[in-house]
């Protein structure tokens, strides 16, 4: 038998094998969004999150699966025309789906780590609650409400989306959760970034750069838990703002949580941040100080961290996020830092 015939069997047989692997995974899904369903409307999301997740654990306790796998189950599920709230249990599912993958990788000392080419689909909720992962891209989809409660109550790395177009993107991203980045760049839809880090939560940085639409990043690092501890944000950056009302409710100092320093680069519209009470030696606006707005996001490297995130693709994912991931442990020791006061 020649090579060629070699090859072309085992292309075969892998692409059988990852038909399985997804009939597995729509399966369970289905099961499982049938099972949970009807108490959908009496139950908060994270407690049918969690519902999920244990549901899933047994559904595929001998289905291995991939990131590759989560990808085509994605494709699979894309433009569904359903009704909102089917809509937001599919996207935990998925959000679930991540969750097991990044446990059971983790048990054998790997990351999990997904960069995901929407190619203009549609996929409302996507990723939804997903509790843990390391680091996950997700380029060019359109959506309502894309990674809405991502690591909340959970700890994960990188969240990153570019190349989006729906509103209230990263909703309650951290919220009584922990993640070191998140970042948005290239957005066009109202409301998103919002409740970052919220009841507890803490965010290294979150950052978005290239955003047409109103609302930007309401309410951030607002209210302590139940045990009492402080909401955190190390450095809250919106730039490039082209809408109305972007910070609104975001005070700093704050009663309940911290926001070390925000970085103000409003482009147009109706603007309310000067409304609250703000610490100027906080909040640097790029049209008060430009100079000095460019010097703080050259200091915390932003600018790079941005063009890694534009240029980002399926080739070069990987090692764009390394250097990403690098960056950030370069400027974590100073995002806790207190600020000096001016003289």
């Amino acid at each position: 038998m020649m090579f060629e015939d070699l090859k072309g069997i085992e292309k075969e047989r892998e692409e059988r094998k990852r038909e399985h692997t997804l009939e597995k995974l729509i399966e369970a899904g289905k099961k499982i969004i049938y099972e949970v369903m009807p108490g959908f409307k009496q139950k908060f999301r994270v407690e049918i999150r969690d519902e999920m997740q244990e549901k899933l654990d047994i559904e595929l306790k001998d289905v291995k699966y991939t990131e590759n796998d989560i990808k085509e189950y994605i494709y699979a599920n894309a433009n569904k025309d359903i009704e909102m709230n089917p809509a937001r249990i599919l996207g935990i599912y998925t959000g679930c789906l991540l969750t097991l993958l990044t446990q059971r990788n983790k048990k054998e000392n790997k990351e999990t780590i997904l960069y995901l080419d929407g190619k203009e689909n549609r996929f409302d909720y996507l990723f939804s609650h997903a509790k843990h992962f390391d680091a996950v891209v997700l380029d060019n989809f359109k959506g309502e409400r894309i990674c809405e409660g991502i690591a909340r109550q959970g700890k994960a790395g990188l969240i990153a989306v570019k190349n989006i177009e729906g509103d209230a993107v990263l909703y309650a991203a951290a919220h009584t959760g922990i993640m070191n980045l998140i970042l948005a760049y290239d957005l066009k839809g109202d409301s998103s970034l919002w409740n970052i880090a919220m009841h507890g939560g803490t965010a290294g940085i979150a950052a978005a750069r290239s955003v047409e639409g109103n609302n930007l990043m309401w309410n951030l690092a607002e209210k302590e838990d139940v045990l009492g501890a402080e909401s955190r944000i190390g450095l809250a950056i919106g730039d490039i703002i082209t809408g109305d009302n972007p910070f609104t409710r975001t005070q700093i100092p704050q009663e309940y949580g911290k926001i070390n320093k925000l970085l103000y680069g409003w482009q147009s519209g109706l603007h309310t941040i000067n409304k609250y009470t703000m610490d100027k030696n906080k909040v640097i606006q790029h049209s008060q100080t430009p100079n000095k707005f460019t010097e703080e996001m050259k200091k915390y490297r932003m600018y790079e961290i941005f063009d890694l995130l534009k240029e980002m693709n399926e080739e070069n994912h990987m090692k764009n996020i390394k250097k990403i991931r690098e960056i950030y442990k370069t400027v974590e020791p100073m995002l806790w830092k207190k600020n000096v006061q001016a003289t």
